[in-house]
């Protein structure tokens, strides 16, 4: 049975393939059933594995416009960021981590290093640079500019948990393996005992909401550590089935109109 809206203070949703379909695009008549959540006092919040320079601005305005005193969790929990998206909370990677991957992992990868101002990748990230931009701040340079200022998150495309898993460093940080549908293994890198979990224990602290008032919607498995901390889970149709067999609830897939569908149920029940 599906609890009750007046049960909870706030939803925390994911980005891509949640609130956004595989466009980037806002589903039809989503952005009309978050006004009338946010108009019921419901917070409503984001938390993405991606950094501020490639968040899609789109669902980032949206979001701040929504309610007067928004936050967001973004880089899988390592940084917390405020309406004027100045950070609040942050964990960086420690530097000397960050050297050592730098170091270890061939460039002819697809890396992407973010900070809270630029994004740095590797030459073969450059090529598919675009398709992640389109929507987003995209201040991104090569990773040859890069001067050890805190990072936040590293992304690996194309390498398989096995190799990664060799290195010295993956067992001094979190590491969160995706494999969405028809796409290359990618791994999310943060420091050690960070993850979209701790990310929302901390918005909720800041927020003086009870983690059993907050309701999360995602599809990957890094929202599994967000999962078990909230109170409600709802997984997305196209969610893998590790996230849909840790789900209260399993909504609609993310192109076919899953998620206004429901929540426009939600509302009206």
């Amino acid at each position: 049975m599906i609890p009750s809206l007046v049960s909870f203070d706030a939803i925390v949703f994911d980005v891509d393939r949640t609130l956004l379909n595989l466009h980037q695009e806002l589903p039809v008549g989503l952005e009309d059933e978050l006004r009338l959540l946010a108009n019921k006092g419901i917070r409503l919040a984001i938390s993405t594995g991606r950094g501020l320079q490639l968040v899609n601005w789109t669902i980032l305005k949206l979001f701040d416009n929504l309610t007067t005193s928004s936050s967001h969790i973004l880089n899988n929990g390592a940084l917390i960021i405020d309406k004027l998206h100045h950070p609040i909370i942050d964990h960086p990677i420690p530097s000397e981590l960050v050297k050592q991957i730098l170091s270890d992992v061939n460039h002819d990868s697809k890396l992407v290093l973010s900070t809270l101002d630029t994004t740095y990748v590797s030459h073969a990230f450059l090529k598919i640079a675009p398709q992640y931009t389109q929507y987003s701040k995209g201040n991104i340079r090569p990773i040859s500019a890069y001067h050890f200022e805190p990072a936040y998150l590293i992304n690996i495309k194309e390498l398989y948990p096995k190799e990664i898993m060799s290195y010295s460093w993956s067992k001094q940080l979190s590491l969160f393996f995706l494999t969405p549908d028809n796409m290359m293994p990618s791994c999310d890198i943060t420091a050690k005992g960070i993850s979209k979990g701790s990310g929302l224990r901390e918005w909720a602290k800041l927020n003086q909401i009870p983690l059993a008032k907050v309701a999360v919607v995602g599809d990957s498995n890094n929202d599994l550590p967000m999962f078990a901390e909230a109170g409600f889970k709802i997984a997305m149709g196209n969610s893998e089935d590790s996230v849909k067999s840790q789900a209260d609830l399993v909504i609609g897939h993310v192109d076919q109109g899953g998620l206004p569908q429901f929540l426009h149920r939600w509302q009206e029940s």
